[in-house]
């Protein structure tokens, strides 16, 4: 939160010839702080009860794209991170799939995600200062990283798709910023085999591992601070 001020700090500061140019009047940057509850299914061994805790962070820049009366459409690209950490089993042999590897049961203290995002928004003005807004949020993996409960770290670098999301929420806007809130309503994960899946998770959900998105939705709260550009 204290980069995002900064920065925001920064953009505010800019002279008022640079702001006004047209490309600048479509700019916005943007920061979002999410906080979920954990996915607790699939693995019943795991070392402790615990509900919230999965956080996200982003930040990024959208444009808007297309006005047509009170509606906005915009989109954007975004860079960040998720930090889950329930304790867990995983599958520390993740990096080298079809290696060899020891069978020892490894826990998650920390899985730290770096992200790519490219949310597309939509939004309908209420009143001069509110709005609500629906945004579809695709999400990329760049980065996994998991640091295991007796201090071993294991990581791999991989460009793909880790979600699509949808989130509603609402808009306050005053002056050049703007605060908003939302929960995420829809969530289309991509299966991750950083976890491990237990015996009895697999017996519930016969196939699961064979598919290619896991529909599973964990509440998902997300506030958001923009600074436009230009008025």
């Amino acid at each position: 939160m204290k980069t995002l001020l900064s920065l925001l700090t920064l953009i505010a500061l800019c002279g008022n010839a640079f702001c006004q140019s047209p490309l600048l009047e479509r700019l916005e940057v943007t920061g979002q702080f999410a906080f979920q509850v954990h996915d607790q299914r699939f693995f019943s061994g795991h070392l402790e009860e615990s509900g919230w805790g999965t956080t996200q962070y982003r930040f990024g820049v959208h444009a808007r794209i297309l006005k047509f009366g009170k509606l906005n459409l915009k989109a954007g690209l975004g860079f960040g991170f998720e930090q889950n950490t329930f304790m867990t089993a995983f599958d520390h042999c993740f990096p080298n799939p079809g290696k060899p590897c020891d069978n020892v049961l490894r826990y998650i203290d920390k899985y730290i995600l770096t992200q790519l995002f490219i949310p597309v928004k939509m939004s309908y003005s209420l009143k001069s200062k509110f709005a609500v807004q629906i945004e579809a949020l695709p999400i990329f993996s760049l980065h996994k990283g998991v640091f295991s409960t007796n201090g071993q770290h294991f990581s791999k670098s991989k460009l793909e798709l880790y979600g699509l999301e949808l989130l509603p929420g609402f808009e306050y806007k005053t002056g050049s910023f703007s605060f908003s809130v939302g929960y995420r309503l829809l969530n289309w994960k991509k299966i991750d085999k950083v976890f491990l899946y237990g015996g009895k998770f697999l017996l519930e959900n016969p196939g699961y591992l064979e598919q290619k998105m896991d529909e599973h939705n964990p509440f998902k709260f997300q506030i958001g601070l923009t600074y436009t550009l230009a008025k």
